[in-house]
């Protein structure tokens, strides 16, 4: 039995990082704070059915991970197949509204009531990709002074 859960966890291991090295996109960790609001369409109209706040694990031009208080608001799962989230996120630059799907999510610890959802970017304006994008292009550019940094300290 021992071996068997060492077997599956070690395979779940070698998964996580192959699709970790398939990914196009760097990702970055800055911590922003985020709002974020599920969007339900009815009859042709779209609406916001729930708010939350949280923070960001992660970002890349592609996706972000959300750490979130929770993974349900009332009847509302955030991660249902096939829902559109709302993110209004805080850069140092201003705030930016992107939509997004959520890909997958996972309790951050038994002990820890929060959520991690990571979400593909599927929706955002042509002025707030470009201010996202110049933003990560900053972070891009501090992780590469920063690796050269380490590397002449050693």
């Amino acid at each position: 039995n021992d071996e068997m859960l060492q077997l599956i966890r070690s395979l779940e291991t070698g998964l996580r990082n192959f699709v970790r090295s398939l990914r196009q996109s760097p990702r970055y960790s800055p911590q922003l704070p985020f709002t974020l609001s599920m969007l339900e369409e009815g009859g042709g109209s779209v609406r916001l059915a729930i708010k939350l706040s949280g923070y960001t694990r992660n970002v890349s031009e592609t996706g972000m991970a959300l750490v979130v208080p929770a993974i349900r608001k009332g009847d509302h799962h955030l991660a249902a197949r096939n829902r559109r989230l709302l993110i209004v996120l805080e850069l140092p630059n201003g705030t930016i509204r992107i939509q997004a799907a959520p890909i997958r999510y996972e309790r951050l610890s038994q002990s820890d009531t929060r959520y991690l959802i990571g979400v593909r970017i599927i929706s955002i304006s042509d002025d707030d990709k470009l201010r996202f994008l110049k933003y990560l292009n900053r972070l891009s550019r501090g992780a590469q002074i920063s690796a050269r940094h380490r590397a002449s300290n050693s």
